[in-house]
């Protein structure tokens, strides 16, 4: 569903704000003297493109005849992945479930 794509891409732009910002972390976390949570941020930072490209395949999946549980599968559960970096500031992530639903309501 639209929905669904529409999550992925709210969640793909937050982790891309978020690898934007990722410098002006990195110099507080380090003034801060947390500077060894440096890599999980990048780590974090991965995860959240990798959920957002996934929900945008499994929303295009949901359109595909037969197809329409596996891509809401998949929706689902990187929706729920994406709440790691908060899911597109949690916006995304409900809008993923909700997209979710309505692929697993399709027939």
């Amino acid at each position: 569903m639209v929905v669904s794509v529409i999550a992925g891409a709210i969640v793909l732009i937050t982790a891309l704000a978020i690898l934007l910002l990722f410098p002006w972390f990195s110099a507080v976390l380090n003034w801060l003297g947390l500077g060894f949570l440096i890599g999980y941020g990048l780590i974090l930072v991965m995860i959240g493109f990798v959920s957002g490209i996934l929900m945008i395949i499994g929303g295009a999946l949901i359109y595909l005849p037969g197809k329409e549980r596996a891509g809401a599968a998949i929706v689902f559960i990187f929706s729920i992945v994406s709440l790691m970096i908060l899911g597109g500031f949690l916006v995304g992530a409900i809008l993923g479930i909700v997209g979710a639903a309505l692929g697993f309501a399709k027939k």
